[in-house]
C-alpha cells in the first residue's frame, strides 16, 4: 500500500502533456555556485616590531647655498672661493597636525654641495676650513641645525687658458631644501687673487719700510726742493740703526718697522718691490722680534708690471712666539739704482686676537695704474665693520689723484699712495712704499662688496689688500 501511495504521488507531480503533444522539455540545470578563494594569511610580524603609529607633521630645513670668489680669479694664479650656507628655518611638508607644535627635528642632515667652475678651473688640495671635505668638485659637511651658517674657502688653480663660465652650487640634505645659486664666473688677466681667507678670530695688520734713498749722507735727509722718488737719483738705503748679527750679507740695503702682534699669528707674508729686472731667485733677509738672527726667505711668486717687480714669501713659520715690536728686512742687490727708482718692503699679518669671529682674506697680485681704475671682489656681510690694510709701491707724496674705495666709502682720502708705512716715524718718507691700515665698513646693499683702486694723476702700483670683516654684524 504504501509503495503504490508514492507511486501515485510521482504521477501526480510530472506535468501532463496536452493530448497528441510532445514531451515537456527538461528544465536547465543551475550553474554551480561561485567560491571565493580562501586568502593567503599575512606574512608574521618580525618580533619587536611596533604597533603602526599616526602620521605626524614632517619638517624641512630651508638651506640658502651661494658660490662666490675671495678676490680675484686670475689667470695662471691660485685663487679662492667661498661657498657660504645658511639655515634659514623650516617649512612642514604635511598639512594636517596640530598648530602651534614645533617640529621635532629641524637639522639638516649630512650636506653635500657640488660646484660648477668655469673652463680652466679645478678644485686644489686644500683644508677648506669649518668642518668642509672636498674632493673635485664635491664638497661635504655635517648636518646644521636653524640659524646656523657655515662656510667653506674652496682652494681653486685657475690655468692660464680658463674663461669666462657658469659658477655655481647645487645643495642636497636628506631633511633640507636647498635655494642654490648660479652667477658668471669671470676670470681675469690680471688683478688681485686671494693668498689667504678664512673665518676666524682675527684681525689684520702691516707696516713697511723703503730700502732706497736719495740720500749719500742718511743723517742729512734728501737735498732739494722734491718730495718724491722722481725728483732724486735714489740708491741702496741702510738704516744706520739696523742691528748686526748672522745672516745679513755685507753692503745690503736694510731698514725697520714696528709692527705690533698682539696675539698669535695666523699668518705672516712679507711683500718687496721695486725697480728693475727681478733677480733670477728673489731673496729677502728678516730678523723677527725677539731674535738676533736674519733669516734668508725665498720668494714662492714674482710679479712683474712694466720695470719693476714684486716678491713674495710666506713667512708664517718664521713668526712663532713673537709678540711684535720691530721687524729688520734686508735685502741684497735687489733694485736698480736710478733717477725715479723705489725699492722697499711690507709685512702683512693676520693675527689672532681673541675678538669676535670675522672673515678674513689677504688678496694679492701686481696691478699698475695709469689711468683709470681696478675693481676687486671682497666677502663680508652686509654693514660690517672692517679693518682694511693696504700695500702699494710707486706712490708719490706730490702728487694726488691716487684714490681706494670700500663699496662708496673712501679709504685713506685723494692721495692714498703718498710715500707713508705704518711702522715708521710721523711724517717718514718711504720714497714709494705704502703700508697702511683704515677702518670703515662694507657697504648695505646687495650682491658682493668691490675694493676699487683709481688714479687721476699719480702712476702706482696696487700690491696688496687684506681685509677683517664682523662675521655676525650686529
Amino acid at each position: 500500500v504504501a509503495a503504490g501511495a508514492a507511486l501515485a504521488l510521482m504521477l501526480t507531480s510530472q506535468p501532463v502533456p496536452p493530448p497528441g503533444g510532445p514531451p515537456p522539455a527538461a528544465a536547465p540545470s543551475p550553474p554551480p555556485p561561485q567560491v571565493a578563494p580562501t586568502p593567503s594569511p599575512p606574512p608574521p610580524e618580525p618580533p619587536g616590531t611596533p604597533p603602526p603609529t599616526t602620521r605626524s607633521p614632517e619638517s624641512v630645513a630651508v638651506l640658502e647655498a651661494v658660490l662666490e670668489p675671495v678676490g680675484a680669479l686670475v689667470r695662471g694664479r691660485p685663487g679662492t672661493l667661498v661657498m657660504s650656507v645658511a639655515h634659514r628655518g623650516v617649512t612642514n611638508t604635511v598639512a594636517f597636525g596640530p598648530r602651534g607644535v614645533p617640529p621635532a627635528r629641524v637639522d639638516t642632515g649630512p650636506l653635500t654641495g657640488t660646484l660648477t667652475l668655469p673652463p680652466g678651473v679645478t678644485v686644489r688640495a686644500g683644508d677648506p676650513g669649518d668642518g668642509w671635505r672636498c674632493s673635485g668638485t664635491t664638497c661635504t659637511h655635517g648636518s646644521i641645525s636653524v640659524g646656523e651658517s657655515t662656510r667653506a674657502y674652496v682652494p681653486v688653480e685657475v690655468s692660464g687658458s680658463a674663461v669666462d663660465g657658469e659658477l655655481g652650487v647645487r645643495l642636497n640634505a636628506p631633511r633640507a631644501t636647498a635655494r642654490s645659486s648660479t652667477r658668471l664666473g669671470h676670470i681675469r688677466e690680471g688683478g688681485l687673487a686671494a693668498t689667504f681667507a678664512a673665518t676666524t678670530r682675527a684681525t689684520v695688520t702691516t707696516g713697511g719700510n723703503r730700502l732706497m734713498s736719495c740720500a749719500a749722507l742718511p743723517l742729512l735727509g734728501c737735498l732739494g726742493l722734491g718730495h718724491d722718488n722722481g725728483d732724486f737719483y735714489m740708491t741702496h738705503y741702510r738704516d744706520p740703526e739696523a742691528p748686526g748679527g748672522g745672516g745679513l750679507p755685507h753692503g745690503a740695503a736694510v731698514s725697520g718697522a714696528q709692527v705690533p702682534v698682539g696675539g698669535g699669528v695666523l699668518w705672516a707674508g712679507l711683500y718687496w718691490s721695486g725697480s728693475g729686472k727681478a733677480p733670477a731667485s728673489p731673496t729677502a733677509f728678516v730678523r723677527v722680534p725677539g731674535t738676533d738672527q736674519y733669516t734668508p726667505v725665498r720668494a714662492s711668486r714674482v710679479d712683474r708690471a712694466a720695470s719693476s717687480y714684486q716678491a713674495f714669501a710666506d713667512i708664517t713659520a718664521l713668526t712663532s712666539g713673537t709678540k711684535g715690536g720691530t721687524w729688520w728686512v734686508g735685502v741684497e742687490h735687489g733694485f736698480e739704482p736710478g733717477v725715479g727708482s723705489y725699492g722697499g718692503w711690507a709685512l702683512l699679518v693676520v693675527v689672532a686676537d681673541g675678538g669676535p669671529r670675522r672673515h678674513v682674506a689677504v688678496i694679492d697680485g701686481f696691478h699698475a695704474l695709469k689711468s683709470g681704475s681696478v675693481a676687486t671682489p671682497v666677502y663680508g656681510m652686509p654693514g660690517a665693520r672692517a679693518s682694511v690694510a693696504f700695500v702699494g709701491w710707486e706712490g708719490d707724496r706730490g702728487i694726488a689723484g691716487d684714490r681706494l674705495r670700500l663699496g662708496d666709502r673712501a679709504l685713506g682720502g685723494d692721495n692714498v699712495a703718498s710715500s707713508t708705512a705704518d711702522g715708521t716715524p710721523d711724517g717718514w718718507n718711504t720714497f714709494g712704499v705704502d703700508a697702511r691700515l683704515f677702518d670703515s665698513h662694507l657697504p648695505t646693499g646687495s650682491g658682493q662688496p668691490e675694493i676699487t683702486a683709481t688714479t687721476t694723476g699719480d702712476v702706482w702700483i696696487l700690491g696688496v689688500l687684506a681685509m677683517a670683516s664682523e662675521a655676525n654684524p650686529g
